[in-house]
């Protein structure tokens, strides 16, 4: 498995070694996550409930199901600054996928999520051979919505009560980037 690499990131690919730094990541960000993200057990923010979450997602790749990227900055390797998916991918026909990110609260407006989304995206479209990416936002979420138009995803509409995220079903802005036609 291949990392991704910007000018300011790697992107690295799942790997259970990554448990420590993932479960830091996720402590770290805890309170800030928290209304954006489905309610979690304990176990998940944990070193050994985060190997066990990465050797899933890293089978998941293996099998071209899930692409997972944890992304942390070329200065400083050692931590993780967030993360970025290609998730349920539906080859065939359709060869289509849902995006998913996030990242910490200390690095967020400083271009890092629209440079590693930009360059998750090109490398799912023109390396992968996937058609289009789909990306479900709640409307509140600004600073997401914001990236998502940035990388150039276009709004299609309005998803009532589509994900229950802390408890309660909120609805969602549906964007798609769309891939090359002759793929």
């Amino acid at each position: 498995m291949e990392s991704i690499e910007t000018p300011r990131l790697l992107l690295l690919p799942s790997h259970p070694d990554l448990g420590e730094k993932a479960a830091a990541f996720y402590e770290k960000n805890r309170a800030f996550f928290a209304p954006l993200d489905p309610r979690r057990e304990e176990s998940f923010f944990l070193p050994e409930g985060q190997q066990t979450l990465l050797r899933r997602e890293q089978e998941q790749f293996q099998q071209r199901q899930s692409f997972r990227f944890y992304l942390v900055r070329r200065e400083q390797p050692g931590e993780i600054i967030g993360l970025a998916g290609l998730n349920n991918i539906v080859w065939g026909a359709f060869r289509s996928c849902f995006l998913s990110y996030k990242l910490g609260e200390e690095f967020q407006h400083q271009g890092y999520m629209t440079e590693g989304v930009k360059a998750l995206c090109q490398w799912g479209l023109e390396k992968q051979g996937l058609h289009r990416i789909e990306a479900n936002i709640m409307p509140r979420n600004l600073p997401s919505i914001a990236v998502a138009k940035r990388c150039g995803f276009q709004l299609e509409g309005r998803s009532p009560k589509y994900l229950r995220i802390a408890g309660v079903w909120e609805d969602h802005l549906h964007f798609v980037l769309l891939g090359p036609d002759e793929q």
